[in-house]
């Protein structure tokens, strides 16, 4: 009052003095709340800590009553009614009188099966069974225009908020279901939940009213009505700690930080180009132009599969057995010595000094056989090479021979590495042509015999040969998807990317799918029946087997006899005059040895394993120019073509064919538009901040009159940062 008198007394410049002042820092009170409440309507407070004043107090303490005598309003007043929800009221001048209600809402009611106890309050779910949601909700209620009407309308919206699994348009006030059909108080008893963390937001404008904004909160109570809401003490207690304990923060930078977050975002999901159809087709060509690349280049470069497939079927080869037990030497010793069998393995150690003198003294016939076995030795493990590092047969169970070396096959026909060993004894060769001879034409071998076999030896080529086609198939697709990555790389987020990428894959299968019937007929003409009509390639197969098989046989023989033999190098790689030599040493030594029981078997099976080279070299090339010559070829011409037509590009409805391929898949589609709606909001509170600071920044300058304003502190620079205003109505007492 005596502040009054003065400035009534004052002259001019004192006059305006504090009327000027006081003025400013009303106008700019009501700035700031102004903001605050635009702020908070927007729902940025999720992402970003506003300023909040905070009433709390025991449950029918008088909140109301003092909010009410702030506010300058009349709110409702009925007990349990404002107090089972936040409520959050902005107050500000205006010249005619208006309120509009929102529901805001950051929770969700997901009740348990069971009886709620305190247990399950706890610090990571402090409103329990509320569970926090991944955005703000604002749902507008209800705007009125007469103040008779601000009771009812508050009353069924927090209703509304305490129903949270129904609707919220059911519950306003001359429209909604049930708040024309049900007595508000029953409704009031009736609500799914009995509190809630979501807020039911005021803003009232009218002539005479301050500028205000402020949360009351539910009341806070010890002893609930019913004994199992004792978890409700919790929940009402940590809703009011946590409205207590926001901090003051820089708004403006928090703002525009969670601006700049959003728009990156939205930077990396680009719109939809405004010329869609050529858009897509710029990027299809593009990928048709560097597939016939890839393919020419994959074509080019592929050698090494056919020549891998080739060697498998070399390497699986039937594989015989040209060792037999009937090789072994009978050794015939003296009468007298009964302690020595009669059969002496190859292996036995030479005999002793007392018997070597004894078969000396023997009958010519004695004395020639000792001679002959005087020059018998045990050989060592490494003395027969096998055929498969020295061009002769397999010997299976080689007690004196190294094992055969095993040929790693590449990949991907590594698993067929063991086709075609022990396919036969010459014994069991022996055996098939004796049961397959007819009666009264002996030494006449039937054509049953090298049918049969070289028809058993190439059934296993399926195998392999599904491999090779799968392999080319997959290394094929590859360089594809390659392509289609780098020519789509900005539609990867769009529809075509994925619709493009599975047609290319069915394309793909389709001609793997002509190309292995293809094959399987190739495959049925090689294991119908034994045939060529190059007969000068066949003769020069079957010479080139018997030699390796005869030169293999002889020293099989040799070492069955006991005779010193040394390990065979590869047959292909003497010269003509070392082969010739080597015939002539092996005539020579046949005539040591007894005749051999197994030439006709050892013919047959030269013959076999000739056939099955030339039919084998044959199909290798037949398949690979089918899959080399036709399917890759085809795939180049046709694979465009077959795009476009799955896609629909070249139908009557291409337009929106194209649109519906530029859509994108629903959670990216869903994310722009949460991104866009945030970014609209964020960029809504930056305007609303910076209007805010250009007013503060003009009323800062000194007037004409020499007078000057007070501007009010920014939020987030104020000292006292410890914790929010709490108006506390109980002891009339205010806490910083």
């Amino acid at each position: 009052m005596a502040a009054a008198g003065v400035a009534a007394s004052s002259g001019n410049g004192h006059d305006s003095f504090f009327h000027t002042s006081f003025y400013d820092i009303g106008k700019k009170l009501k700035a700031c709340n102004d903001t605050l409440g635009e702020l908070q309507q927007l729902g940025v407070s999720h992402d970003v800590q506003l300023p909040e004043l905070v009433l709390v107090g025991d449950q029918s303490a008088g909140k109301s009553s003092l909010m009410s005598g702030l506010a300058n309003l009349e709110l409702p007043r009925s007990e349990g009614t404002c107090t089972r929800c936040p409520l959050h009221i902005r107050v500000s001048r205006n010249s005619d009188w208006s309120c509009r209600v929102w529901l805001r809402k950051e929770y969700t009611y997901r009740p348990p099966n069971r009886p709620i106890s305190e247990k399950d309050v706890t610090e990571q779910d402090p409103f329990f069974p509320w569970r926090k949601m991944g955005s703000t909700k604002v749902h507008e209620f209800k705007t009125m225009q007469e103040k008779s009407e601000i009771e009812e309308v508050l009353r069924w919206a927090q209703i509304a908020i305490l129903n949270d699994d129904k609707p919220h348009s059911l519950f306003v006030p001359g429209s909604g279901a049930i708040a024309m059909n049900k007595d508000i108080d029953k409704a009031a008893e009736e609500t799914f939940a009995k509190f809630s963390p979501n807020v039911v937001a005021l803003e009232i404008k009218g002539p005479a009213l301050p500028d205000l904004s402020f949360y009351d909160m539910p009341g806070v109570f010890t002893n609930p009505a019913d004994a199992k809401d004792q978890y409700l003490v919790n929940v009402v207690q940590n809703l009011s700690r946590t409205y207590i304990k926001h901090p003051l923060p820089n708004i403006k930078l928090n703002v525009k930080s969670h601006l700049d977050r959003i728009v990156r975002s939205l930077a990396a999901l680009p719109e939809l180009p405004h010329n869609v159809e050529l858009e897509i087709q710029t990027c299809l060509n593009h990928f048709a132009d560097s597939s016939r690349t890839r393919i020419d280049e994959f074509a080019a470069r592929i050698n090494d599969v056919p020549a891998n497939f080739r060697d498998c079927l070399l390497e699986i080869k039937p594989k015989f057995v040209l060792r037999d037990k009937s090789d072994i030497e009978v050794l015939e010793v003296s009468d007298d010595e009964s302690d020595v069998g009669s059969m002496a393995n190859f292996g036995q150690a030479t005999p002793t000094s007392k018997r070597r003198s004894m078969m000396m003294h023997g009958t010519p016939s004695k004395r020639m056989r000792s001679d002959l076995t005087s020059h018998h030795v045990a050989p060592s493990p490494n003395t027969i090479k096998p055929e498969d590092t020295g061009g002769g047969s397999d010997v299976a169970s080689q007690p004196l021979a190294s094992q055969p070396h095993q040929t790693l096959l590449a990949e991907p026909f590594s698993e067929f590495s063991k086709i075609g060993r022990g396919f036969r004894t010459l014994r069991q060769v022996q055996d098939e042509i004796q049961a397959k001879m007819k009666a009264g034409m002996p030494n006449i071998i039937p054509p049953e015999v090298y049918n049969d076999l070289a028809m058993e030896s190439i059934r296993p080529w399926n195998g392999p040969t599904d491999a090779f086609l799968a392999h080319i198939v997959e290394r094929l697709q590859g360089e594809l998807e390659s392509a289609l990555d780098n020519s789509l790389q900005s539609l990867k987020k769009r529809f075509i990317y994925t619709e493009a990428k599975r047609h290319l894959k069915a394309c793909l299968k389709e001609h793997h799918a002509v190309t292995r019937k293809a094959l399987e007929e190739l495959y049925g003409d090689e294991t119908e029946r034994l045939m060529t009509f190059n007969e000068g390639a066949l003769k020069q197969c079957i010479r080139e087997e018997e030699d390796v098989l005869f030169r293999f046989r002889h020293q099989m023989r040799m070492q069955g006899a006991g005779f010193a033999v040394k390990p065979l190098p590869p047959w292909e790689s003497l010269t003509e005059e070392k082969q010739a030599q080597d015939v002539k040493r092996r005539q020579v030594e046949e005539a040591r040895l007894k005749p051999d029981q197994f030439i006709r078997e050892v013919k047959v099976v030269a013959y076999v394993r000739g056939y099955y080279r030339l039919a084998a070299l044959r199909y290798a090339d037949a398949a690979s120019q089918r899959i080399i010559c036709r399917m890759i070829p085809a795939i180049r011409r046709q694979l465009r073509n077959y795009l476009d037509t799955k896609l629909g590009v070249q139908g009557p409805d291409a337009m929106s064919v194209y649109e519906r391929l530029m859509a994108e898949d629903a959670a990216t589609a869903q994310r722009r538009d949460t991104l866009k709606s945030e970014k609209q909001k964020f960029e809504l509170a930056l305007a609303s901040i910076e209007t805010l600071e250009q007013g503060a920044s003009a009323a800062s300058e000194p007037q004409v009159d020499g007078s000057f304003s007070v501007v009010p502190m920014a939020a987030g620079r104020n000292p006292r940062r410890g914790s929010d205003v709490t108006m506390v109505n109980d002891d009339a007492e205010c806490e910083a």
